[in-house]
């Protein structure tokens, strides 16, 4: 990579542009020398700039996030430890918070997928980690120079990483780590009606309310009775055909796709674009989107001259 910044800066925010929900580009990022070089700046990251760290987190974000094999990828570069270690160590507050969001992106992006419990039970202890470490940051943030937007943004990311925690099965949550999540969420979950660690207390099934029962009318004796309603007339079910069976699996399969689309687009705009970036990054890369889509446009244009 060019050891120009300012080139090196242009390069990382182009990956967005190319790979932001594309499989194709993801795959092909991710195969590439490319990706190799970003986990190694990852593992560097006291060696780069603020504006690099930011602009590399939100590359490797847009690669690996909702595309399985760009995440084992990053998982087998040890990319969860170094994500831990840049939390844990980088001076900028900012950076630390987005890096912890990045990996809860991974987690929320990736769990409409089968058979991967075993991926997504090491991205949240890795969570889990990384809540601890950016909890340890808290009063520090509060007294820092920072703008309103990063501790904003720090407010939020814990918001979120709660929320995630509190819906991960007990079983993965080590006595300490739970000791520290209760004395944390004491408080916050009354508030914010999250639900506790281990779930809300059982209620016998004898104990659970009835619903109010309609009042009772007394048999009037003049009433005439009430007449037998007459048994409907059976008749003998349709004998599918071949294609009858054929055109019925046909739509079953459409169906499953359709359900699984649609599931896989409600999973993404849950976790948008929107959650990845700070609003000043945002708007930058709306700046840029435009500029590409003039570009794009004049050449179009030139092509039909």
């Amino acid at each position: 990579m060019s050891p120009d910044e300012d080139l090196r800066l242009l390069y990382l925010r182009l990956i967005p542009q190319l790979a932001e929900n594309r499989p194709e580009f993801q795959q092909a990022i991710a195969d590439s020398p490319l990706f190799t070089a970003y986990m190694k700046l990852l593992k560097r990251q006291a060696e780069l700039s603020p504006r690099i760290l930011s602009a590399l987190l939100s590359a490797i974000s847009s690669i690996v996030r909702s595309h399985l094999p760009a995440y084992l990828k990053f998982q087998a570069k040890n990319g969860l430890t170094a994500t831990e270690k840049l939390i844990q160590s980088t001076k900028d507050h900012k950076n630390a918070v987005k890096a912890g969001r990045m990996i809860v992106s991974f987690l929320y992006t990736l769990t409409d997928l089968q058979g991967i419990d075993e991926i997504t039970e090491e991205i949240k202890n890795s969570i889990l980690k990384i809540y601890t470490l950016l909890d340890g940051r808290s009063r520090f943030v509060d007294r820092a120079d920072d703008s309103e937007e990063t501790k904003e943004f720090y407010e939020e990311t814990m918001k979120m990483i709660k929320f995630e925690i509190m819906q991960m099965h007990p079983d993965i949550i080590t006595p300490q780590t739970r000791k520290l999540l209760e004395e944390h969420f004491k408080e916050s979950n009354l508030r914010a009606g999250l639900m506790p660690i281990g779930g809300w207390p059982v209620i016998p099934k004898n104990e659970w309310p009835q619903p109010p029962q309609p009042p009772c009318h007394k048999a009037n004796k003049n009433a005439e009775p009430k007449k037998e309603p007459e048994p409907a007339k059976k008749v003998a079910p349709k004998q599918e055909t071949k294609v009858d069976q054929e055109a019925a699996e046909l739509a079953r399969k459409i169906q499953i796709e359709e359900d699984k689309t649609r599931k896989r687009h409600e999973i993404v705009a849950r976790f948008s674009i929107l959650d990845i970036y700070t609003k000043e990054e945002l708007a930058e890369k709306l700046k840029l989107d435009a500029e590409m889509e003039m570009a794009e446009a004049q050449k179009v244009l030139k092509e039909i001259r």
